[in-house]
């Protein structure tokens, strides 16, 4: 063996522990973060504390937001002929059945749409910001309420976990019928305003 060999041979075997002790260190230093993240009861903005992290593709739990959006906005009146044949939950049943996703992505259009028509009727507003700057703005303006304004925002964080999801992680039919019928109650509200 020659002294070129024995030093590789030398420094492959002491890399790997190396490479441990610094990713230690890095956890040490960072260990108050990791606390906090893995808390229970940790402070939640949007919605619930996390309920599940499912390994793989990393998963968030549907239900944290549905929840957060139902606690934040009324029942849809439906009881009037007009309002019941504008329900995005009956209009896009069938692609949530067959297509869960696009039935997500279709009523988030809805939203997008109705929040802009309502925006442009109030005047002053750019529709080359995207949908989240204008609920910003119209929420700073007073046009939209709080809970209309964050069940907005988890409409948008749900319909960006449907739209990112592949393959197993992909969305269920019962998903989006939940999610259709949270746009239906968002379109409500904004239809009122």
């Amino acid at each position: 063996m020659s002294g070129f060999q024995l030093v590789a041979s030398l420094a492959s075997s002491l890399v790997w522990p190396l490479v441990v002790v610094v990713i230690l260190i890095i956890l040490w230093r960072r260990r108050a973060e990791i606390a906090n993240f893995l808390r229970a009861d940790r402070p939640s903005f949007e919605g619930r504390t996390l309920k599940r992290v499912k390994a793989g593709p990393v998963e968030l739990e549907w239900d944290q937001l549905i929840q957060s959006i139902e606690e934040r906005v009324q029942a849809a009146p439906i009881n009037s002929s007009t309002n019941a044949d504008r329900l995005v939950s009956k209009e896009l049943a069938s692609i949530a059945g067959s297509v869960p996703t696009a039935a997500v992505l279709e009523a988030w259009a809805r939203v997008e749409f109705q929040l802009s028509e309502v925006l442009a009727a109030k005047g002053g507003y750019r529709p080359s910001l995207g949908i989240l700057a204008l609920s910003d703005q119209a929420y700073r303006d007073g046009i939209i309420k709080n809970d209309l304004f964050k069940a907005i925002r988890n409409l948008s964080r749900l319909r960006n976990l449907a739209a990112h999801r592949v393959g197993d992680a992909d969305i269920s039919s019962a998903d989006a019928y939940e999610y259709l019928e949270l746009v239906d109650r968002v379109l409500g509200e904004l239809r009122q305003l």
